[in-house]
């Protein structure tokens, strides 16, 4: 399994260390463990920012306001009372080291074990990663079976209010694995519970223009994205409508959908009060990121 893509995100979080700490949206002290070039922060952020958009304008600013949105999810849910954290194709994911979760917060990051090995072999070289109790399950969405390895996992409580998080993986896996593993967490977390996925929008395979901002000054790059990660092997295999996604929850879960946004909304919550807001062009939503909640 390649980790190219989760390096290049972890990359992004890195850069975004570059701003000054008042300005950063997102910030990861760790994502430096899976960044190879020094040259990066010689760049500094400005000219590492600008190199993301000339591949595809507001990319960069859209993988920060994800990575920031599922970080407020996380922490409204533990400050509502959770006990629980489950990180779902968690690849490079930092959030158990860098949120400063409090000790109680039993945390599962769940990926394949060959990803898992390479991600604690890097993770050793990280300055001062604090000593977080994080129990690795290895599954594979599409054949694996996540229920059973969650339920044979170190303390794992399938009554316990939990939150669930699925970043940057659902284009990635079928559908029905998708369906099948919402289902699973239903049955493996108890009332309460708080379930945050991305996906990516259909509108980006077949109309991107409706993806972009207004003026944007190169849509089609949005499609260019899919078509350089199944280069390397790691293609957009679903795509998901919005008016879709309720009942697509509803029927594999008990979740029911609390929200559903994009960079749209991150702009005007996350980089507008740093005095980072982007205009309209340089917008790119074509991701989106859904709440759902069980009651």
């Amino acid at each position: 399994m390649s980790d190219r893509t989760a390096a290049a995100v972890a990359k992004i979080r890195w850069t975004e260390m570059l701003a000054e700490p008042g300005k950063r949206v997102c910030e990861d002290p760790f994502a430096c463990a899976f960044v190879g070039s020094p040259l990066l922060r010689c760049l500094g952020l400005g000219v590492n920012s600008w190199l993301d958009s000339m591949f595809c304008a507001g990319f960069y600013e859209m993988i920060v306001g994800r990575t920031r949105v599922i970080d407020e999810v996380v922490r409204a849910a533990v400050a509502g009372g959770v006990t629980q954290y489950i990180i779902l194709g968690a690849g490079y994911d930092t959030r158990a080291y860098r949120l400063g979760l409090p000790s109680h917060i039993r945390i599962y990051e769940v990926d394949q074990q060959a990803v898992q090995s390479r991600k604690l072999s890097k993770l050793a070289r990280a300055a001062d990663l604090p000593a977080v109790d994080v129990v690795h399950v290895a599954v594979d969405f599409k054949s694996g079976s996540l229920r059973t390895a969650l339920a044979n996992a170190r303390g794992f409580d399938p009554e316990a209010k939990s939150v669930v998080t699925l970043e940057g993986v659902t284009q990635y896996i079928p559908r029905t694995a998708t369906a099948s593993t919402i289902n699973t967490i239903d049955a493996l977390c108890g009332p309460g519970s708080t379930l945050c996925f991305s996906y990516v929008d259909e509108k980006t395979r077949d109309d991107p223009v409706r993806v972009c901002g207004t003026g944007h000054p190169n849509p089609a790059s949005v499609q260019r994205i899919g078509a350089m990660v199944a280069m390397i092997g790691e293609p957009w295999i679903s795509y998901y409508g919005q008016a879709e996604i309720p009942s697509f929850i509803e029927k594999c879960s008990g979740f029911a959908l609390v929200a559903d946004t994009s960079m749209n909304e991150a702009n005007e919550q996350f980089f507008l009060p740093v005095g980072r807001g982007l205009p309209s062009h340089k917008l790119c939503c074509f991701e989106r990121y859904v709440v759902a909640l069980k009651p």
